[in-house]
């Protein structure tokens, strides 16, 4: 609590008075010297400040008095006491389309004087965004995630936290609910890639460890909790295995979650929501879908307990090699280091970055039947759900084009310019097979009906 400058006459009622007091041996005063509260707090003013023991009567019966024969204030009053500093309207969630303008607002009531404002995304301030008014023309990918604003002001400090409603939310997005990574060995539904997206599509569909995903922090060894519920454990096509006492190779925590806020999706509303709880550094997961071909930036949405800074990472990979088999080779994409969202279950939406490069948003390309990797790169956290937006330019994305030629002897001839791994399939929606050694030129002989192939830059 902060006060202003000049003395507050504090009364207090004591029974047994039945004359005036005196103020020297009935009331003390106190003085309150300024002390800093530390970086970014003003230090205290100093008040002055009088304590009086007033009796239930005067002289006679009359009201009791002070000093100057005024009556003193009711106890209780509201005198030398402000109003504190408080938020009257709160910023609220902005769901756009790219190019379009968006703002947040906050209106607040300080009877002390003006306010000074610094507005945060994903827990970081956004330079210069200082107004009670923040206004973003032309939002795009960059600017999705939660905001909120602090404020300060000579009767104290507040802010809008938390930012779970006042989030900027871009629609046109392909979405992939963390908990329906494949299945039976780089197996996928093709439901998952049909928007809007509908819920419990991998509800009994078994993992497979180390192909599927990578596990090493379950929280329980109980084989009917969490995970089992929903993706039933796994099995070995067809071979149960029985449920491991311990990492690595445990069931996913595959744990429900349908707070209103939380099913919440750019473009529609999900029944059921699920996350995969307790992911920890070296997890990871694999998702087979059918993106519709183009350039693509990424956003990963979940959650971190607390407020701390750069406290999980995470990463987005490009399967390059066999799903259906450990170790496939992949090409990292997009990272992030971000704070703690502020609770569990507090989602906040976090944008891919360039590897290497902190200060623009990664770009890569996504077609038919490719598979991403979702790796937990450092750091404890929950894993909702990931959100994918085709982009108009991809300065950092080689432009590669194939052609195919048929040749007297019925061999096809794929070559293409730019750099890249070939990769060959028999069927359009694969498994796609690459062809490390092959350059720029590529000769095969297709199987009974045809051959396949695109290039990996």
């Amino acid at each position: 609590m902060r006060f202003r400058s000049g003395e507050v006459r504090l009364y207090f009622r004591k029974r047994g008075f039945h004359s005036s007091p005196s103020t020297s041996d009935t009331c003390m005063r106190l003085q309150l010297r300024p002390q800093p509260l530390g970086t970014g707090f003003p230090a205290w003013r100093a008040l002055a400040a009088v304590i009086c023991w007033l009796p239930m009567t005067g002289a006679g019966g009359a009201p009791a008095r002070d000093e100057g024969g005024a009556k003193p204030p009711q106890i209780g009053s509201a005198e030398n006491s402000p109003e504190p500093l408080s938020i009257v309207t709160r910023p609220q969630t902005a769901v756009y389309w790219p190019g379009e303008t968006i703002s947040f607002s906050v209106e607040v009531s300080s009877p002390e004087g003006p306010v000074t404002c610094q507005w945060y995304q994903n827990k970081r301030p956004i330079p210069g965004a200082t107004g009670q008014t923040l206004t973003i023309p032309s939002a795009g990918l960059a600017q999705i995630g939660d905001y909120y604003v602090e404020i300060a002001a000579p009767s104290g400090r507040t802010n809008s936290f938390p930012d779970d409603a006042s989030r900027a939310v871009m629609r046109g997005a392909f979405v992939i609910e963390a908990e329906d990574y494949n299945h039976s060995g780089g197996q996928t539904i093709s439901a998952a890639s049909v928007m809007p997206l509908t819920s419990d599509l991998y509800r009994g569909k078994d993992g497979l460890p180390d192909i599927d995903f990578h596990n090493g922090h379950q929280s329980t060894d109980d084989p009917l909790a969490h995970g089992s519920n929903l993706r039933n454990g796994w099995s070995d096509f067809g071979i149960a295995v029985p449920f491991p006492p311990s990492p690595p190779g445990g069931n996913v925590d595959v744990i429900e979650d349908t707070a209103a806020l939380n099913r919440e999706r750019p473009d529609f509303t999900i029944h059921n929501n699920y996350k995969i709880g307790w992911g920890g550094t070296g997890d990871w997961y694999q998702y087979t879908r059918d993106f519709p071909p183009g350039h693509y930036g990424a956003v990963w949405v979940g959650s971190r307990d607390g407020r701390s800074p750069g406290i999980f990472g995470r990463s987005l990979e490009i399967v390059t090699g066999d799903v259906t088999q450990p170790g496939a080779a992949a090409t990292e994409v997009g990272e992030f280091v971000a704070d703690g969202t502020g609770a569990w279950s507090s989602n906040d939406q976090i944008l891919f970055l360039q590897p290497g490069n902190p200060t623009s948003p990664a770009a890569f390309p996504l077609g038919p039947q490719t598979t991403v990797r979702l790796r937990h790169t450092f750091g404890e956290g929950d894993s909702d759900y990931l959100l994918f937006y085709q982009i108009s330019h991809c300065e950092t994305c080689s432009e590669v084009r194939i052609q195919a030629a048929l040749n007297p002897d019925s061999t096809v001839t794929f070559s293409w310019a730019g750099p890249g791994t070939l990769e060959i399939a028999e069927s359009v929606h694969g498994p796609y097979r690459p062809i490390p050694e092959a350059a720029n030129s590529h000769v095969v002989t297709p199987g009974e009906s045809a051959a396949f192939a695109r290039v990996r830059p």
